[in-house]
């Protein structure tokens, strides 16, 4: 009988995905995003942490999966921002521009 070859696709996957959990989890307990300075700009630049604990490494290490939060944060804050204007044009708390 032939012995039946196991691939070694579905342990490299889980691996992955397991790093991946464990890089997206870590910045999401070290983040510290303060709301208005998180959205505009990262803080590292002027000398400070956008991070609870290991500053710069921490700062260089999430540095893509920060950049993809910024967007994200972005985006959210002006679909809030389109609403709310909406809506008190709605209830005529807010004049709506002309032109």
């Amino acid at each position: 009988m032939k012995a039946r070859m196991r691939s070694a696709v579905p342990p490299i996957f889980a691996s992955v995905l397991l790093i991946m959990a464990i890089y997206v989890g870590s910045y999401l307990v070290l983040v510290d995003p303060v709301a208005e300075k998180f959205e505009k700009y990262s803080r590292w630049r002027n000398g400070e942490s956008n991070y609870r604990y290991c500053g710069l490494w921490a700062n260089r290490f999430f540095w893509p999966l920060e950049t993809i939060d910024r967007r994200v944060w972005r985006e959210m804050n002006r679909k809030e921002q389109r609403a709310e204007r909406e809506r008190l044009i709605r209830t005529g708390q807010l004049v709506p521009r002309r032109g």
